[in-house]
């Protein structure tokens, strides 16, 4: 089926890794379900993980999910890694060893090279998988051309994952350039990382693990931030990353064209309270930019940002090569909860019908004269219904009966006619209407007892059954005692008859004569009376019969209300839980976190089921005891959510604020946006230097009213406007909610305010060699995350070797100014050179003392000064401008070489030029391999 979206639909793969990644695809694609039900739409899921509960319920498709799980026994498959020259990056001190797959389901263990393995040992599977999903997005965006936004193949790709953990935080680098390599160049990769705040609660009560995750996260973003630095486009490639099949990918961009980091805080301080809601949050924002037009909006506006093209930088790094690239996001959504009034209105409904009408109240008892209405309730010589029965019957047996006749014929005659009654008495006595005679009482039963349900529900059709079944036993008992009379006389007068016709022949031809009138008189007296006792005797018997299958009936009928009574209770039970369960915003707990605002009180929502309730609900029960028990049910059901549905097609949440706030108006509407825009924050603790900013983009998704959006946000978007942040209105079609959706984008990863904390535990694990914390030995010697704190070292090596700090014995000092020429020595040491010319620096001195107050004073200790220097942005400015100047002037390969010689020097012969200190000399060194080599270092 064509599914018709609102908006124009870019191709969109998830791909989930490890547990988080999991649990935000699946709550994405239940977003998708819910929204666009039975639809088609233009997204796949791939969730990998290595933990086998992600797969047990069911959720995922085959297609969708890959079970990282080792192909061969783990002391087998380390020997195999260890031995592929495709794997050097496996660590080997301290190695990995089979006691580190204590479970082989159970994950990770936290340890990044194991996830990074299961990966790769299951990279045939994984291609597989993602070709599979590049197809099938393919196909359907062929049929659905006119539907896509860029209708040329073009995908995005979304990775979801942890950097805390480790099986997303140790495949993810393998996992995005598979995705390159395999989608090619028009592809979006967006990442969205999840770190360790968001677990720290979980981890409270083991500190072992808790001090793995942080180290894991710093080690990751150490990485993560390398891998999303553009570099030397003169390279044939970027990044080689090879696969232990032996294929390998080369790079030619950066990792990611968007990376979100998210943590548990926003930047006003705000927590979010449990993992729950980080995924929430993250499922949110990944439906707004795939399936809502806000991420259309957004998808332009990415275009237009300058940071996408070349990263946001300050002016103390631009010439660093290290660019601001990380982002994040924070999202809120007001709502009218639509499901949530329907489900409590038709709730309450089914309730009262339940209550009132269906199951009933009250204890009825039921009424008492059905049986008497028949006529089998009451004892009666001979009832009332025999009479009615043997009007027509009555007839045909008068040629049984004897008039006055010869005596001494008689016995002759009475011989005759029992024997033509023996013959033809069963043949007429099936004649009867007594199937007539039973659907007469069933018709009357079923009258009583559907007036019994529409009056007292099915606590009086019990009560009436009890009754009933209490009378139609008294009837039997006394019908018996008939059927006992009635044989009784059948025998007497059967015995007193044959008694008359023995004497009657054996009286002899005079006295037949002389009594024989008298005597026959008798005998035809007798033969009448057995005759009719023995017709009341057959049809008592027969009657008793009816009378059994109706009782039968009555119990059909009794079981049935039974049944249907224990599932209405069930409902009714079922009906109040949902009633229970149903929370609104006043009963919450005021929290600034919570991600879905609503707008429905309890009250609202009481008065809005009053006004719509059908005033007359005999309609919604009316056959009910035609139906099915089950039939029953879903009719009930069906019926109080009609009731209400037409209703809240015709509400729109603008409609119900409008109506809420009443005359307060603007004043009331700008409070509720207002509220809404301050909890609506990235969730980052990424702190920027003064003079640093984010690049920002806030979107409010509403449905327009006709042509035009409501005038109450218009003018609050408008007002809350400034030249930089802008606040843009997106048509999302959808009348129940107003979403707002902020992203920032700008950001070192070393602004996250955790990070020494971080760093702390990840320098203690590398010191130690507890368990390895990077996916390649090699990414140790990467830079470190703070700019500002790892290039302290780099500005203070730098500014020795080029004379930009001199010192005397009161101290340390900037030794650079800009003059009317160019940058000038304010005072000569050894290091103040142009170009460096060893033997001419012995025994240069100070030309004079400066004061300490003076502003080119950094210190009294190397530490202190060293640290000032990294604080002051304006000297580290004019350090990133000098060094460049000389790059621009005397080429890389020479100012590379300058300072070579230099840190050679100072190391090979420290009495003369001083001390370089470790850490500066360590520094140096990197800067010169990272910096001005331009090396690769990974792959």
């Amino acid at each position: 089926m064509e599914m018709e979206l609102e908006f124009k639909h870019v191709p969109t793969l998830v791909v989930g890794l490890g547990g988080t990644g999991n649990e935000i695809a699946r709550r994405l694609k239940a977003k998708f379900a819910t929204r666009y039900p039975g639809e088609d739409t233009l997204i796949r899921y791939l969730v990998m993980d290595t933990d086998r509960k992600s797969f047990r319920d069911g959720f995922w498709d085959r297609e969708e999910q890959v079970f990282l799980r080792l192909s061969l026994m783990p002391r087998h498959i380390l020997t195999a890694f260890y031995s592929n020259e495709h794997t050097e990056w496996m660590p080997k001190d301290p190695k990995i060893s089979p006691d580190h797959f204590v479970n082989q389901e159970s994950g990770a263990g936290l340890i990044r090279p194991i996830g990074r393995l299961y990966f790769q040992d299951q990279v045939a599977q994984v291609r597989d998988r993602l070709e599979k999903a590049k197809n099938s997005l393919s196909d359907l965006a062929e049929r659905l051309r006119t539907k896509t936004i860029l209708g040329t193949g073009d995908f995005q790709v979304y990775i979801v994952g942890s950097l805390a953990g480790g099986t997303g935080c140790g495949a993810f680098l393998d996992v995005a350039a598979l995705i390159r390599d395999l989608f090619e160049e028009n592809c979006f990769i967006t990442g969205l990382f999840t770190l360790y705040p968001c677990y720290a609660e979980a981890l409270r009560g083991d500190i072992d693990q808790s001090r793995r995750s942080k180290a894991n996260c710093y080690a990751a973003l150490k990485e993560l931030e390398f891998f999303m630095q553009e570099k030397d486009e003169t390279q044939p490639h970027l990044y080689t990353v090879k696969f232990w099949d032996g294929t390998r990918v080369n790079l030619y961009k950066r990792l990611f064209n968007i990376c979100y980091l998210v943590e548990n805080s926003n930047d006003s301080g705000a927590k979010l309270g449990s993992l729950a809601q980080i995924y929430e949050l993250c499922a949110q924002q990944l439906f707004h930019e795939i399936g809502s037009p806000l991420g259309e909006d957004y998808r332009s506006k990415i275009n237009n940002l300058s940071f996408f093209q070349s990263g946001l930088a300050g002016e103390e790094w631009r010439e660093w090569g290290r660019k601001r690239r990380f982002s994040s996001f924070g999202n809120v959504s007001l709502v009218f909860p639509k499901d949530k009034v329907l489900k409590y209105c038709s709730n309450r409904l089914i309730k009262e019908i339940l209550e009132e009408r269906l199951i009933g109240i009250q204890h009825h008892q039921g009424e008492s004269n059905l049986l008497k209405s028949l006529g089998i309730g009451e004892w009666y010589e001979r009832p009332p219904v025999l009479e009615d029965e043997l009007v027509e019957y009555t007839d045909l047996l008068l040629n049984y009966r004897l008039s006055e006749c010869k005596p001494e014929e008689i016995d002759e005659l009475i011989a005759r006619r029992v024997e033509e009654l023996e013959r033809t008495f069963p043949e007429q006595l099936r004649n009867l209407q007594f199937a007539g005679l039973k659907a007469k009482w069933g018709e009357s039963l079923a009258q009583e007892v559907s007036r019994c349900m529409y009056s007292g529900g099915t606590v009086a059709t019990k009560a009436m059954f009890k009754h009933l079944e209490e009378n139609l036993a008294t009837a039997k008992y006394q019908w018996g005692r008939l059927l006992e009379r009635c044989r009784q006389d059948h025998v007497g007068l059967g015995d007193e008859l044959a008694n008359l016709r023995s004497e009657l022949r054996s009286l002899g031809f005079f006295a037949r004569i002389s009594r024989g009138k008298a005597s026959a008189q008798q005998v035809f007296d007798i033969y009448n009376a057995w005759l009719d006792a023995r017709l009341e005797k057959e049809l008592v018997i027969r009657l008793l019969e009816v009378l059994t299958n109706f009782g039968e009936e009555i119990q059909k009928n009794r079981r049935h209300v039974e049944n249907l009574h224990c599932e209405l209770n069930n409902l009714l039970e079922s009906v109040r839980k949902n009633l229970k369960g149903i929370s609104f915003y006043e009963e919450q707990k005021v929290d600034p976190t919570v991600l879905v605002q609503e707008v429905v009180s309890e009250k609202d929502c009481l008065n809005f089921y009053l006004e719509h309730k059908p005033k007359e609900v005999t309609a919604l029960i009316n056959n009910l005891w035609e139906l099915e028990s089950s039939e029953l049910l879903e009719q009930v059901i069906s019926s109080c959510e009609e009731c209400f549905q037409i209703a809240l097609e015709e509400l729109t949440l603008v409609k119900f604020l409008r109506q809420k706030f009443g005359d307060r108006g603007k004043d009331a509407w700008n409070e509720l946006l207002d509220q809404l825009r301050e909890i609506c924050r990235p969730f980052w603790t990424a702190r920027l230097k003064h003079g640093e900013y984010y690049n920002q983009t806030c979107l409010v998704g509403l449905a327009k009213e006709g042509e035009d959006f409501p005038p109450e946000v218009v003018t609050w978007a408008r007002d809350r406007s400034d030249a930089s942040r802008g606040i843009d209105c997106v048509n999302t079609y959808h009348p129940y909610a107003i979403d707002i959706s902020v992203c920032s984008h700008g950001a070192f990863a070393g602004y996250l305010s955790g990070l020494k904390d971080y760093y702390f535990q990840y320098e203690q694990f590398l010191r130690n060699k507890e368990f390895p914390v990077h996916l390649h030995e090699q990414f140790r010697d990467l830079p470190e995350l703070d700019p500002y704190r790892d290039m302290v070292g780099q500005f203070f090596a730098l500014a020795s070797a080029y004379s930009l700090i001199a010192e005397n014995n009161e101290g340390y000092f900037f030794a650079l100014n800009r003059g009317p020429v160019g940058w000038e020595f304010r005072y000569k040491t050894e290091a103040a050179i142009k170009p460096i010319n060893w033997d001419e620096l012995k025994g240069e001195t100070f030309p004079y003392t400066p004061r300490k107050t003076e502003p080119s004073f950094l210190g009294v200790t190397r530490s202190s000064a060293q640290s000032n220097l990294a604080d002051n942005s304006t000297y580290v400015s004019c350090v990133n401008s000098f060094v460049q100047e000389r790059i621009n002037k005397n080429g890389r390969d020479k100012v590379r070489k300058e300072l070579e010689e230099y840190t050679e020097r100072m190391l090979r012969e420290p009495g003369e030029g001083g001390l370089l200190m470790l850490k500066e000399a360590q520094a140096l060194k990197i800067f010169l391999g990272t910096q001005l080599n331009k090396e690769k270092i990974y792959g």
